[in-house]
């Protein structure tokens, strides 16, 4: 068979992988944290995946953009979600996720405002009581 000038010498056709490349670097930040009030849920927490070598995500809570920011939650891997359901009615929450591994941690991602809405409060029934005129109860 001939072959012209600028023809390729051969074609790969198979490619066997074995083990995943650990290239030793820590993960990227996850892109576009957003976020919104579930009813009867908490507040759910979306952000882009883009890290390939992340173990998890941590996800960060502060009641002010510059204040200081408490971790709330620990996703697995490959995360894209989180749900926070440890909030109060009537509130401003700021929200940042980062990602990590063996070899560090990500930048943060950006922050996410959620202001939830008050909530509707519930009232347990209690067990009839009666008091004469010259009783008191406690």
């Amino acid at each position: 068979m001939a072959k012209g000038a600028n023809t390729t010498i051969g074609y790969l056709n198979a490619l066997v992988i074995t083990q995943i490349y650990d290239d030793g670097t820590a993960p990227a930040a996850p892109k576009s944290l957003t976020g919104q009030q579930v009813p009867a849920q908490g507040v759910k927490l979306n952000w882009q995946d883009v890290a390939y070598n992340e173990t998890a995500y941590e996800v960060y809570r502060s009641a002010s953009e510059n204040g200081t920011y408490t971790k709330v939650g620990t996703t697995a891997a490959n995360a894209s979600s989180y749900t926070d359901s440890s909030i109060a009615g009537n509130s401003s929450y700021y929200y940042k996720v980062r990602s990590i591994n063996s070899y560090g941690v990500s930048a943060y991602s950006n922050i996410a405002l959620v202001t939830t809405a008050n909530r509707i409060p519930q009232l347990a029934a209690i067990a009839d009581v009666i008091v004469k005129n010259n009783q008191t109860w406690l």
